[in-house]
């Protein structure tokens, strides 16, 4: 198990990692309802249960035919995660994606339209 996934148990449980061996305080365990082993697909991974209906994290699985395809799916999620995040943080925004030269292309239609002859 690697560092950071260690980290994420660690808080997802409200607990604290120890750096050294000794027997841990009350307020340092964490609290699981429910861990099992089961199988997605073909691989095998470990579920824990916190007993929340509101929890600080989530796992999303993903399955694909390519590992191209996942890094897709995987890139989309993190943005739309990060956007989420943003918007909680800030709720202000700025229009992007050709929503300008969109809106233009409407005022200038607006005002083709009033204009009679070569003047347009």
């Amino acid at each position: 198990m690697s560092k950071f996934e260690t980290l994420r148990i660690c808080k997802s449980l409200q607990a604290v990692v120890q750096t050294k061996l000794k027997i841990p305080m009350d307020e340092e365990i964490g609290f699981a309802c429910k861990i099992w082993a089961t199988k997605i697909g073909e691989n095998q991974i470990i579920r824990i249960e916190t007993g929340k209906d509101e929890g600080d994290m989530v796992t999303i699985a993903l399955r694909g035919t390519t590992n191209n395809f996942l890094d897709d799916i995987e890139r989309t999620i993190n943005n739309g995660i990060d956007m989420y995040r943003n918007m909680c943080k800030n709720g202000k925004f700025l229009p992007g994606a050709g929503s300008f030269e969109i809106r233009l292309s409407k005022h200038l239609q607006h005002e083709g339209v009033q204009l009679k002859g070569l003047e347009q």
